[in-house]
């Protein structure tokens, strides 16, 4: 099998980034109107969707997704780990407080 058309430190830095991005974002808050009222939520997006979960999503989405998107390479044994337990902290999440965390 060919190596990835993307360098190693391409990668690294590139999830470096979408990492410091999801960082950046938890910490904004954003003001959700209901028809009872108003509430300002840190980490969400102006759906009051937590940004955590979306990232989440968004893997998952592009994992299925095998017509559109091809992965690089596999995911390592360290990253799977990881991708799953982000996935049971957005479940975790969903149970505490579940008007915020949507889909996954």
């Amino acid at each position: 099998m060919p190596p990835p058309p993307y360098s190693d430190h391409l990668q690294r830095l590139c999830r470096e980034r979408l990492l410091g991005c999801l960082t950046d974002l938890t910490q904004l808050s954003a003001v959700i109107k209901t028809a009872e009222k108003t509430q300002k939520i840190t980490g969400a997006n102006l759906d009051g969707q937590l940004w955590v979960s979306r990232v989440v999503q968004i893997i998952r989405a592009f994992e299925q997704d095998s017509k559109h998107v091809e992965l690089l390479s596999k995911l390592d044994q360290d990253d799977r780990g990881i991708l799953e337990y982000a996935c049971g902290t957005v479940a975790w999440l969903r149970n505490v407080r579940p008007r915020f965390v949507l889909l996954v």
